[in-house]
């Protein structure tokens, strides 16, 4: 009885048994996929959103990466999340009543563009690209002939 005891517990501790190890996932892509669309629609990040439904950050990324369908999801929540994030810009500048509250929009207001930028640089970048594709055409004619 004990050496049964003994085997099962190496059986465990070297994880060539059966039973998986963990807590069991009561949540579904259905549970991921709504997470996302309130990231786009209310403009709360991610990890803030699992936290309220106690769902574990890894846990919601790596399904991410692992699903196309709640891939192609999470680009377009992205999208959407720093569109909202931007719209939340104006709202604080006009929110600041004294100096103090001025300043700490003011650092808000930054904080935000500095995430929306590095988010979607191609809509809220600082750097201009020269795209020899973007149909933009400058010929250059000898001055003398």
């Amino acid at each position: 009885m004990a050496t049964e005891k003994k085997d099962e517990n190496k059986k465990r501790a070297s994880g060539s048994g059966t039973q998986k190890r963990g807590r069991p996932q009561t949540y579904t892509d259905a549970d991921i996929a709504t997470l996302l669309e309130r990231m786009g629609s209310e403009g709360k990040a991610l990890l803030t959103l699992c936290k309220e439904a106690h769902i574990a950050y890894s846990t919601a990324r790596k399904r991410i990466n692992e699903s196309n369908e709640l891939s192609a999801v999470y680009a377009v929540a992205i999208e959407e999340y720093a569109h909202t994030r931007v719209q939340l810009l104006d709202e604080i500048a006009l929110g600041a009543k004294t100096a103090v509250d001025v300043q700490r929009a003011k650092l808000r207001c930054d904080n935000i563009k500095w995430e929306v930028a590095k988010v979607i640089p191609r809509v809220y970048g600082d750097r201009l690209q020269n795209d020899p594709s973007s149909g933009l055409a400058i010929t250059i004619h000898e001055a003398f002939e």
